[in-house]
């Protein structure tokens, strides 16, 4: 009875050993995107992403949106990887319908330094990009309007600056947005939800002006500028 029990237990856990190491998983994503077929490329994008269940309104919305036009228009890209930022959300709402990830991430796949999609590995061991399918639909939720938050920094070199934006969703939660200061003195967020909650820019160089501006679908929300080092923008809905 024992030998039996330790013989099924070997059959039905995955063998550590022969998880998907990283480099791996990013020799297969370069293996992708050297298909030469367009349509057999893409689908072999697609497949690099975790979707269980996903039916075909979420294929096509892949298609359309991440595959058409975004990873498929990189021509052998740059891999690397970095980790999670600190406000990464596992889920997030759009027009009352709340998606979350597929698998819990465990850092960013960075294409060319610049897209960023997180990762992590698939209850086989393997790794996959996390993939973010419908989880709950929420009754009767107000339409989300398009919300812009832009901060821009005039002066040479580049000004530099710190700072990000919450914005409130249709389920009563926020979600904290971070600007990306790239060294190049502008940053843009852009999202679907119903308001931006509030703001923090901080203003790290001592030269030039920095100037936060928040737009509502074709609505001026908000707009200031400053020039001193240190100081802070700060808007509250």
């Amino acid at each position: 009875m024992f030998k039996i029990l330790v013989l099924s237990l070997f059959i039905i856990t995955p063998y550590s050993a022969t998880a998907e190491t990283i480099d791996a998983f990013i020799s297969k994503i370069e293996k992708a995107f050297s298909i030469a077929d367009v349509e057999n490329r893409k689908q072999a994008m697609l497949e690099l992403f975790y979707l269980p269940n996903a039916d075909g309104e979420d294929i096509k919305m892949y298609h359309d949106r991440i595959i058409d036009k975004r990873l498929g228009k990189l021509e052998a890209p740059k891999l690397g990887t970095e980790a999670l930022p600190e406000d990464f959300v596992m889920s997030y709402v759009n027009n009352g319908i709340e998606f979350k990830a597929t698998l819990t991430p465990v850092g960013m796949l960075t294409f060319n330094e610049k897209m960023k999609i997180p990762y992590g590995k698939k209850p086989d061991g393997n790794f996959a990009l996390a993939g973010m399918l419908k989880h709950n639909v929420i009754a009767n939720a107000p339409e989300d309007v398009v919300l812009n938050m832009m901060v821009m920094g005039m002066g040479n070199p580049p000004v530099r600056f710190s700072g990000y934006c919450d914005v409130m969703q249709a389920n009563n939660k926020t979600r904290r947005m971070t600007f990306e200061d790239n060294n190049n003195g502008n940053n843009t967020l852009a999202t679907w939800a119903q308001y931006v909650h509030s703001c923090e820019v901080k203003k790290l160089s001592t030269h030039g002006t920095l100037q936060l501006r928040i737009t509502a679908g074709d609505t001026d929300i908000f707009k200031k500028v400053i020039s001193e080092k240190d100081r802070k923008i700060i808007y509250q809905h």
